[in-house]
């Protein structure tokens, strides 16, 4: 007789089915009848804890740090997105692929001005979380938090120097000193400030009896035309004689020649035909332009310089400079000649002044 016929070799079967969907749902429930929860399925990427606990570390604007993240699955694991919660982190790479049982190297830096929970702390912790999408339907966003302790050395306030509130220090003027003042957060033996010596006259005062240091910062008069992006650096020294970190104060501002023009642009019309005052090589039209002083000295113009065939200039008033065109005008693109400028104590300057061809109309300063 063959087995499957059996009616008792079928009914062992049903009866075997019968425990065995009775015994899975047993499984689900424990000893007090209550059903338990599925088992999710476990991560396939992984970052150690000790990669993400930073410690204690100085506030700054730059704490570099470096993560492994690790595929504990045996299939390569695709990140399309890896990234930190707050714009103050930066990470490379964001995409990538982890191979099988294998683990690839993330090296970030964050800001930890914009990320502690209290700025003004001596301790103050923060924490980012940092989120790596995948392919994975399992496990589509895995996140873990950054973590660690900022400790604050010194208060500075301000923490940068702006130079005249952003306006313009002019050359050969002295200019308003700023102040800046440091407080200790941690028990200190020294503090010292470094500089350029040829940008600026710095006092530093201090400790007073709060513990406050004091420092003042005057721009030298003879800086160099342009823009000033420098910095004093603060080096301090804890009390168990181990160092503190460096930290800097920024300097800004915009240095200005002691003398400008008035305007510093100018538009001239171009002559729609030749006239006899042309032909004769003056113009009829004319523009003109002033020297301004900014330090009470006295300037008269001495030259100029870069100045094409077809450009009239009249210098004779020294202090006014008088501009017009002739007849064969070989451009319509903005020009820019140079006026050489001189005080009264020899000084020269090298003004820029742009020159506008208008084809009708009169003559404006812009």
């Amino acid at each position: 007789m063959s087995l499957l016929k059996s009616p008792f070799t079928l009914k062992s079967a049903a009866v075997f089915v019968l425990f065995a969907v009775v015994g899975g749902a047993l499984a689900s429930i424990d000893w007090r009848g209550e059903q338990l929860a599925a088992t999710p399925p476990a991560p396939v990427l992984d970052i150690s804890p000790v990669d993400l606990n930073l410690g204690e570390v100085w506030l700054q604007k730059e704490l570099p740090f470096e993560l492994t993240v690790r595929n504990t699955s045996r299939r390569p694991v695709k990140v399309i997105d890896f990234s930190a919660s707050c714009n103050c982190t930066n990470l490379s790479p964001t995409e990538f692929t982890v191979p099988a049982s294998g683990s690839t190297v993330v090296r970030g830096v964050i800001d930890l001005t914009r990320s502690v929970a209290d700025l003004k702390a001596a301790r103050s912790g923060f924490s980012v979380t940092l989120s790596a999408e995948t392919t994975r339907r399992s496990s589509a966003t895995l996140k873990w938090p950054l973590r660690g302790t900022a400790l604050r050395v010194l208060d500075v306030s301000p923490s940068s120097i702006d130079l005249l509130g952003g306006n313009e220090v002019v050359q050969d003027t002295w200019s308003p000193t700023v102040e800046v003042k440091i407080l200790p957060q941690m028990d200190l033996v020294d503090v010292k400030p470094e500089w350029n010596a040829g940008e600026a006259d710095v006092e530093f005062e201090g400790p007073d009896w709060g513990g406050e240091y004091v420092l003042r910062y005057t721009p030298r008069t003879n800086l160099a035309v342009g823009d000033i992006d420098t910095r004093i650096n603060l080096r301090s020294k804890l009390a168990d004689g181990s160092p503190g970190p460096e930290i800097e104060i920024p300097v800004q501002g915009v240095v200005v020649p002691p003398v400008r023009l008035s305007p510093a642009k100018v538009a001239i019309s171009k002559p729609r035909t030749a006239t006899t005052a042309q032909a004769q090589n003056r113009s009829t039209e004319v523009s003109v332009v002033q020297i301004v002083s900014l330090n009470g000295t006295e300037w008269r113009v001495v030259e100029i310089l870069d100045q094409p065939d077809w450009l009239i200039t009249d210098i004779s008033k020294t202090r006014a400079i008088t501009l017009g065109l002739t007849a064969n005008v070989s451009t319509e693109e903005p020009i820019i000649i140079h006026v050489v400028v001189e005080a009264e104590t020899g000084k020269r300057c090298k003004l820029p002044l742009t020159i506008n061809l208008m084809q009708i109309g009169g003559i404006t300063g812009l």
